[in-house]
């Protein structure tokens, strides 16, 4: 009896909803249609741990990718020496490193890669690079294999390069070769195979992209400290989507565009740029006139951060907003002024 009733109701089922006349059918909305909303995907950062044949790390690397379907980005190298929390980060253990990374670029990183002398090997394949070498290089018997001058540097030789100086040489001398291997690198990535770190290569080189240096202040006794305005001023200008590693890290917001044509993209990579972390943009449910404000939970209490961040906009109340919600900045006719966006032509 089954057998005969499913297909005969499907049948009839299917009829019946054919003929209906009292049904609605639903249409999500469009980016110009009110109650559009789309999440901001934050950008793709990956934490490269520099090690030895000792598992030490030796230095850091965070990759800042454009954007999920941008090419280009960033290099960022974070010195192994770097004086965190009364700690150096070099002797930390990889995640623990990252962790500290995380803290001081104050920037949720969601991959770590660990590449040592066998990675390297793997991902550079035969790739090589002639770089100027301001210093000589010794391995861990002390004997020198990179002399000073034109070296070639390849395969699992890579790591020893980027690790190590002889005894008594300037501890952040390892920086200076970082920075001509990365460059190196980016000028000529190796070949794209089936790891993944190859393709973010790839990715990064054949678009805009550089290789900065963390700022950092160098104290008496030699050992550098994050120079956070430094820091924030760098990740501002080379991560266009940055997203906090904890609460409080940086001021997320929502942007709802209650005119019916802001430019969406222009205002989420304004706010951007000035650290904030844009969790979403879309439409309000209706399109009309007025200013630009923000609202914020009453339990809010950095208005004051705010408006340093977004000055001239008014701050509104709304109980409808909970303590661990978004800011939510209301785009009105005025945001281009308020936002100090360029005058339009």
């Amino acid at each position: 009896m089954l057998l005969v009733a499913v297909p005969a109701l499907g049948y009839f089922g299917f009829r019946t909803l054919l003929d209906s006349r009292t049904g609605t059918f639903v249409e999500n909305p469009g980016p110009a249609d009110p109650g559009w909303q789309a999440l901001v995907d934050p950008s793709p950062l990956t934490a490269v741990v520099e090690i030895d044949h000792d598992d030490r790390v030796t230095g850091i690397a965070v990759l800042a990718e454009q954007g999920l379907t941008l090419n280009g980005g960033a290099v960022i190298l974070v010195p192994a020496e770097l004086n965190v929390g009364d700690r150096i980060l070099g002797s930390l253990a990889p995640k623990d490193a990252v962790d500290q990374v995380e803290a001081v670029l104050k920037l949720r990183i969601p991959v770590i890669e660990v590449v040592g002398q066998d990675r390297w090997a793997e991902i550079l394949q035969g790739t090589t690079y002639s770089l100027q070498n301001p210093d000589p290089v010794a391995d861990a018997d002390g004997d020198v294999v990179f002399p000073v001058g034109e070296v070639d540097v390849g395969g699992g030789r890579a790591a020893l390069f980027l690790g190590r100086s002889v005894p008594g040489a300037d501890s952040l001398a390892t920086l200076v070769r970082r920075e001509l291997f990365w460059n190196g690198l980016l000028q000529n990535p190796p070949p794209v195979g089936t790891d993944a770190l190859s393709r973010q290569f790839e990715s990064i080189a054949s678009g805009s992209h550089e290789v900065s240096i963390l700022p950092f202040d160098r104290g008496a006794a030699g050992a550098p400290a994050p120079d956070t305005a430094g820091i924030e001023e760098l990740v501002n200008r080379l991560v266009p989507f940055p997203a906090g590693a904890s609460d409080g890290d940086r001021l997320r917001i929502d942007i709802v565009d209650r005119t019916g044509a802001a430019d969406l993209d222009a205002v989420a990579n304004t706010l951007g740029s000035r650290g904030l972390e844009v969790v979403s943009i879309g439409n309000s449910s209706s399109f009309g006139s007025g200013p630009t404000v923000l609202w914020v939970s009453p339990e809010f209490g950095a208005v004051e951060e705010l408006q340093v961040d977004l000055p001239g906009i008014a701050v509104v109340s709304d109980s409808a907003l909970s303590r661990r919600d978004p800011i939510v900045l209301r785009l009105g006719d005025d945001y281009q002024d308020v936002l100090g966006f360029p005058a339009s032509p």
